[in-house]
């Protein structure tokens, strides 16, 4: 079993630009891992790059899972972004740029995946929409430039039909500070889930914390952005320190109460469920978003 360790790699690499001897060795990775079977069709991820780089996209390397088995070094689950300069976000584009993330691995533990995203400069946040937007799921069995050509008409039309009315309405709907609490909690919880112990109190109100001037109004939008920032989903930082309680027991038995801080999350997996859960949890509390169709 492959345990995530670390997914953070410091700044993003803008492929284009980078030599070929300084990109990370999965970049340049041609074979499956030799625990895979000859029935395995791999995509290279080489290939996928040269396919959007030829219709016209940047690519930019964001982060691999480190692996606690050296034999697969090089082999592990890596993310890059791609953005197209023809797919703009109208009167959002100087803050917010629309992505496609591209998720692949050479192991077999993890399928080939794009998702649809946001890169919002003032805070260098990535963000993954929730299952309100489209999921693009290719099996490992090839990538075709027709697979390609379908994706950028697939974003043109999400981001402009549908995104900028998205964003135009959290941005404008605000909220109390009793439903940003409520988003908080959730948040929080979704987070702590697998975790075992009976949690009785905690900080999570910590995720609501302000870091610049751009996301002091107290709408969704920006409400969004600071938990996100906040819980550290963006592959560069840690999360904000939140220190809980929990129910435990001493050595002889007694119920006793501890305290611990949040950890920061890890795996590639896990960032992008949890960026998923906060835009579906967004839609939830922020009624008018509910009858606004952003799915296809």
């Amino acid at each position: 079993m492959i345990t995530s360790l670390n997914v953070r790699n410091g700044k993003a690499i803008d492929i284009s630009t980078t030599e070929e001897k300084d990109l990370p060795m999965v970049l340049k990775q041609t074979a499956a891992h030799s625990s895979r079977s000859e029935r395995y069709s791999l995509v290279r991820t080489s290939n996928v790059i040269d396919m959007f780089t030829k219709a016209g996209f940047q690519s930019q390397f964001i982060c691999q899972e480190r692996n606690r088995k050296p034999e697969f070094q090089g082999y592990g689950t890596h993310l890059l972004s791609f953005e197209h300069p023809s797919i703009v976000l109208g009167q959002f584009k100087d803050e917010i740029r629309p992505r496609l993330y591209f998720r692949n691995s050479y192991h077999g533990r993890t399928r080939l995946l794009l998702n649809l995203g946001l890169f919002r400069a003032y805070c260098e946040n990535g963000l993954f929409f929730g299952t309100c937007f489209e999921k693009l799921t290719l099996k490992h069995i090839g990538i075709t430039e027709e697979d390609v050509d379908q994706v950028l008409n697939i974003m043109r039309d999400a981001y402009s039909n549908r995104v900028v009315p998205f964003v135009e309405l959290l941005k404008g709907s605000m909220m109390d500070r009793q439903t940003q609490l409520a988003f908080a909690e959730a948040v929080f919880q979704e987070r702590m889930k697998l975790n075992k112990n009976e949690i009785v109190k905690s900080d999570f109100e910590k995720l609501l914390t302000v870091h610049r001037q751009e996301d002091e109004e107290n709408n969704a939008w920006n409400v969004l952005n600071r938990v996100q920032e906040n819980l550290g989903l963006n592959f560069r930082s840690s999360n904000i320190d939140i220190a809980y309680t929990y129910n435990a027991k001493d050595k002889e038995g007694n119920p006793i109460q501890k305290e611990r801080k949040m950890s920061t999350i890890s795996g590639i997996q896990n960032v992008t469920d949890l960026n998923q859960f906060l835009f579906d949890k967004i839609v939830e509390l922020v009624p008018p978003a509910k009858d606004l169709k952003i799915a296809s």
